[in-house]
């Protein structure tokens, strides 16, 4: 299960990053260079979640419980905002507060999943959508800097749940 995750952030992280890169006027072979990196992470994901000790049926019905319900708040929660956002003529924070909604719906993810580093990744990309509001009359580009940040956290999330995977026991000779 553990891989599953880290293959998720890496999509989410290379559409951050593209989001990041196109809103900022790159060109096309920089805009694709995010896949190419999350392609690597997701390789490295499949590769490691080879040996893995597969949950029980009790914990797989409850991650994927948990995972649903959650996901489904925080889809409706940014489809809400932002039409509310785009309605009161407040469009220039939607990526702003998209990187905040998707931040909180890790901090349920991080009980419920019982994947403590989930509460940095919140914590991470809310840090990264103030980060980006922030650095505005410093001229940073809002939108940019919020997309590449939330891309970095992600893709440090997987990297880091990969590393710290349980390995499996070797067998010993008899």
């Amino acid at each position: 299960m553990r891989s599953t995750g880290a293959i998720i952030m890496s999509l989410f992280a290379a559409l951050w990053a593209f989001l990041a890169l196109h809103l900022s006027g790159q060109g096309l072979w920089i805009q694709v260079t995010p896949f190419v990196v999350s392609l690597g992470l997701i390789l490295a994901a499949l590769n490691s979640g080879r040996h893995a000790v597969p949950p029980s049926p009790e914990d797989r019905k409850r991650i994927g419980r948990t995972v649903m319900i959650w996901s489904a708040v925080e889809g409706l929660a940014i489809f809400a905002g932002v039409n509310v956002l785009a309605n009161t003529g407040h469009g220039e924070w939607t990526v702003a507060f998209v990187a905040v909604v998707v931040g909180l719906h890790f901090f349920p993810l991080a009980i419920g999943l019982r994947a403590p580093l989930y509460w940095l990744t919140g914590l991470g990309l809310i840090g990264m959508a103030v980060a980006g509001v922030a650095l505005v009359p410093f001229g940073v580009t809002q939108d940019a800097t919020i997309g590449l940040g939330c891309a970095l956290v992600l893709w440090l999330t997987a990297f880091v749940v990969m590393a710290f995977a349980p390995k499996p026991q070797a067998v010993a000779a008899e």
